[in-house]
């Protein structure tokens, strides 16, 4: 799985717009809800804050950005997946 994640992963990261005097190891875990069908992300929320909401609301932002999953990601054989949890950290 960790071979699926990481081009995602990087992509968010990608779109990540960092807030100002961002403070080095704070960690969030964001929980990503898709449309198993078809990948369309549905919902984005902190499922465990840092603490320092404008960097949680930075990380909520840029996974948004992120609009569509890819089909690998969605329909692994008879699995249907449709929520996923990531980690970012400011140090990222």
């Amino acid at each position: 799985m960790r071979m699926l994640w990481k081009p995602i992963y990087s992509k968010i990261i990608a779109n990540w717009t960092r807030p100002d005097n961002l403070k080095p190891n704070l960690e969030v875990v964001i929980l990503v809800t898709i449309t198993p069908h078809n990948g369309v992300v549905k919902r984005v929320e902190v499922f465990d804050s840092s603490s320092d909401g404008l960097f949680d609301k930075s990380v909520v932002n840029a996974v948004k950005k992120y609009s569509r999953f890819p089909k690998v990601w969605v329909d692994s054989g008879e699995r249907k997946f449709d929520k996923w949890l990531f980690v970012i950290s400011s140090n990222d």
